[in-house]
């Protein structure tokens, strides 16, 4: 009530306070920062394990189904998400909005520790990361082209030189090589010098 008769008694006054008003929204909206992708993190964990030469139900029996076990009764878990691929398990644990991400993340590696004795002799450590939007996207990838050098002498190049010198620049948090060219061993087998013995 008393804004409305100090405008009526005093015009000139409101016309400058919402002038004023004006000039400070227009120069506030002119230095409001925006940015494409905001910096949220999202409360979820994900774990990694390789079992190399396994199939997808071996994959699943014996590495997948132990982490979800595990990991299902750590406190606020919203819901758990597992894929088992050949040679893989890949596992996305989603908390809830309250939970304390530092503890949980400490929880998810605790249990996955007590449970790892329990993988195949084959299987990797657990490799727990948490989603960090944009920051774990590649920011840099790089291809290596010789026209001269064979496959197999990039992917050592690759691995050995590029892969090491680039893990020790500051700043660098992980640094992946893919494509490589692997030797392998092939076995042909005569089946009628099998029948034979």
């Amino acid at each position: 009530m008393w804004m409305t008769r100090v405008a009526i008694n005093n015009p000139v006054f409101a016309t400058m306070v919402m002038v004023a008003l004006c000039v400070l929204g227009l120069f506030s909206y002119a230095r409001l920062g925006v940015e494409q992708m905001p910096d949220v993190s999202p409360p979820a964990a994900f774990v990694d394990v390789a079992y190399p030469g396994a199939s997808p139900e071996a994959v699943e029996r014996e590495v997948t189904k132990l982490i979800e076990e595990s990991l299902n009764s750590i406190a606020g878990v919203k819901r758990i998400t597992s894929r088992s691929f050949e040679g893989r398990s890949q596992t996305s644990v989603e908390f809830s909005l309250s939970a304390d991400m530092g503890r949980a993340m400490q929880d998810v590696r605790d249990r996955l520790a007590a449970v790892q004795n329990a993988f195949p002799r084959d299987a990797k450590a657990p490799l727990v990361s948490r989603f960090d939007n944009d920051n774990a996207q590649p920011v840099v990838n790089l291809a290596l082209l010789s026209p001269s050098r064979s496959a197999r002498e990039l992917s050592i190049l690759g691995e050995l030189n590029v892969g090491k010198r680039l893990q020790r620049v500051e700043g660098v948090a992980q640094v992946d090589v893919g494509g490589l060219s692997v030797r392998e061993v092939r076995i042909d087998l005569d089946p009628a010098r099998r029948r034979g013995s």
